[in-house]
């Protein structure tokens, strides 16, 4: 698993949707961790930081951080482009979804959307597949 999104949408999510706003350098340590966690440095279970009493998964979900298959390059569009898109919809999801089942399905159903679409909506070009 790995947290497929660029670390400028990391960073925008972080500065954006969470509550209270995180200082500048509490961001640069959560995307710090995210690197570690997606070059295999680090596990879910490990502590964010020696004497630390939260998990990197704990701090993932507090963050409401998704972990998910990656997007790697494919029919639809740049990964960029299909990253982007994904952001999108999940935040769009989150504001109007309050049951956590219901948004969990819907983020799944999202991620294999975006996967699996020959539309690509951001650099406005569609795809074509045989």
């Amino acid at each position: 698993m790995k947290i497929p999104y660029t670390e400028s949408a990391l960073r925008w999510h972080l500065e954006s949707n969470i509550l209270p706003q995180l200082s500048p350098k509490v961001v640069d340590n959560i995307i710090e961790t995210c690197n570690k966690f997606n070059n295999g440095e680090i596990g879910l279970n490990d502590q964010i930081a020696p004497n630390a009493k939260c998990t990197v998964g704990e701090m993932f979900e507090d963050m409401k951080i998704d972990l998910e298959d990656t997007l790697d390059e494919g029919e639809s569009g740049t990964k960029e482009s299909r990253e982007t898109k994904l952001m999108i919809i999940e935040n769009f999801i989150e504001y109007f979804t309050t049951n956590e089942e219901e948004r969990y399905k819907m983020k799944e159903a999202a991620f294999d959307y975006v996967k699996e679409d020959h539309v690509d909506e951001i650099e406005g070009r569609r795809i074509c597949s045989i």
